[in-house]
């Protein structure tokens, strides 16, 4: 799938053998009302759906293999305190979408592409194998809790010539 120019979207549920591109020069854009984007308690159910209320993002996908997200475009979460307020927290940030959430995937690949301004965490991925980010620009400063990449529970994960500013992780 090739996105061109700008595109605003709630919840894009990937799917196995799944390339998203977002071309030179093009956005995708998260829509900044909370109802557009779906919850999804996963059947793995992590500590995020259970203690944190946090299950919504823009780009979602669980037990998928082979997708790739990747650029040279960006992808913007538009997640400043204006769209998605809330105060900070050590507990739950319910209200916050991740901007990319990754659950029981296998041959996941995310390249050279500009992810910016999560409502929370930038990327999530959680008990993936095989996973390879490389060349990507993250800045995620606009919000609390603006995690920068959080792997939990993956095997055989390559992060490499990435740029990352971040409030956390």
């Amino acid at each position: 799938v090739l996105i061109q120019g700008e595109l605003t979207t709630g919840t894009l549920v990937m799917k196995s053998n799944v390339r998203l591109m977002i071309a030179e020069g093009a956005k995708l854009l998260a829509s900044t009302d909370l109802d557009d984007f779906r919850e999804h308690i996963c059947q793995r159910v992590t500590v995020q759906d259970t203690h944190m209320g946090m299950n919504q993002a823009p780009i979602f996908a669980e037990g998928c293999e082979n997708i790739c997200l990747c650029g040279p475009g960006e992808i913007d979460g538009r997640g400043t305190q204006d769209n998605f307020p809330g105060g900070e927290t050590q507990h739950g940030t319910p209200g916050r979408p991740f901007l990319i959430r990754l659950v029981d995937c296998q041959i996941v690949h995310v390249h050279d592409i500009t992810l910016r301004d999560a409502a929370c965490w930038m990327e999530n991925y959680f008990n993936c194998d095989n996973v390879l980010l490389e060349r990507i620009t993250v800045r995620n400063q606009a919000n609390y809790n603006n995690d920068g990449i959080d792997i939990d529970g993956c095997r055989d994960v390559i992060i490499r010539g990435c740029d990352v500013r971040s409030g956390d992780d």
